[in-house]
């Protein structure tokens, strides 16, 4: 099945960062017999001593913050030794405590990482984009002024972002990997827990291949119109919805809608920083390229002839970066021309598309056999 003609840009899983803190930060006082302990704790020469200790300061302290603490550093320790099954059961304890616990989190899933076990990657990696999302909705405390408290919470979430970012990357390559089916359902899970990511917009042209590639049209098609609901602005969505329908003929009002509001995005997209000049050029160019095509595909489908040649040749040198597309527009404006009896026009068209090897060439052909014998090329 023919991949969707839209380029994307893989970016590359940055090591693993230190955890800011979102949730309770635990102070104890210095000379406080919990100090001390923490202290022995710390000071053990050997993980099982520091486990011994540990459980010794587990069984005197059973709830509250110092309960939160042990969990905490029965996870470093399980950490260090790979026990990953233990790292879960304290992790997950320390969690029922503290929900937000971001330094937990990450921990949980970089053993789910090397583990390796997608399942809990997947269970955790969403609970560490839960963590920010309510982490920004949390309220001040009674008698916190509120400017202090957004300034508060902004800072915090700069200093975690790093970590959030990890997070996401880890979950977004790990999903790529997956069969079609799962990789679309867990994309869609990622987008949902982390829709600000950088990755976001890549999980979204996935998710739609996936679909595409499992041969589930109508999954496809729902999740496409739900992003262009929840954002207009989603240039990668417009195009893949104009490009659908109108390759399906189908719907055709919102084909036509979504290829303009394509173009009329392009129209003032500024050059990402980290894009060269060349770049730049070329993904715009390809884009305004596909949604022209789009949009002569609608007018064809409506029998506009005249405006559906004049957006294909719009596409048409738009399109040169692209093989499998620029046969496809000149196979379609071929087919168009021919149509419209204008055969000596038709038969460059077609000639062109049937140059490369792409499934445009026998479909071309076939149309160029039909025509009148006295337009053959000479």
């Amino acid at each position: 099945m023919r991949r969707l003609g839209l380029v994307i840009i893989f970016l590359i899983t940055a090591a693993l960062p230190a955890a800011a803190q979102l949730g309770k930060r635990i102070s104890v006082q210095a000379g406080t017999p919990e100090d001390k302990e923490l202290t022995a704790i710390n000071a053990a020469a050997t993980a099982q001593q520091k486990l011994a200790l540990l459980d010794k300061f587990s069984a005197e302290h059973p709830s509250g913050d110092m309960a939160l603490m042990a969990c905490r550093l029965y996870v470093d320790v399980y950490s260090s030794l790979k026990n990953y099954a233990k790292v879960y059961e304290y992790g997950d304890k320390a969690l029922a405590i503290d929900p937000n616990d971001l330094q937990v989190g990450v921990q949980l899933v970089r053993a789910a990482q090397l583990q390796p076990n997608n399942a809990k990657l997947f269970t955790y990696g969403l609970e560490v984009g839960k963590m920010a999302t309510r982490y920004k909705a949390l309220p001040p405390p009674a008698g916190f002024p509120a400017d202090e408290w957004e300034a508060q919470k902004k800072q915090a979430l700069t200093s975690a972002q790093p970590s959030i970012d990890w997070v996401a990357g880890v979950l977004y390559h790990a999903a790529t990997t997956e069969a079609p089916a799962k990789r679309a359902a867990d994309l869609d899970r990622f987008i949902d827990a982390f829709p600000d990511s950088s990755y976001a917009q890549n999980a979204e042209f996935h998710i739609a291949d996936a679909y595409h590639r499992a041969g589930e049209s109508e999954k496809m098609l729902a999740f496409v119109q739900k992003r262009v609901a929840a954002n207009p602005n989603d240039l990668l969505m417009q195009l893949l919805l104009a490009d659908y329908l109108s390759t399906k003929g189908t719907n055709l009002d919102q084909a036509e809608a979504s290829a303009k509001k394509a173009l009329d995005i392009l129209s003032t997209a500024q050059k990402p920083a980290s894009m060269s000049d060349a770049q730049w050029q070329k993904q715009s160019n390809g884009q305004k390229g596909m949604a022209y095509s789009a949009l002569g595909q609608v007018y064809a489908e409506q029998k506009k002839n005249d405006e559906a040649v004049k957006a294909f040749e719009q596409a048409k040198p738009l399109l040169e970066g692209s093989t499998e597309n620029s046969a496809r527009n000149s196979y379609r404006l071929g087919y168009t021309l021919a149509k419209m009896k204008r055969y000596a026009e038709a038969r460059a068209a077609l000639e062109e598309a049937s140059k490369p090897n792409t499934q445009y060439r026998a479909l071309s052909d076939k149309i160029l056999r039909t025509l009148p014998s006295s337009h053959r090329s000479r």
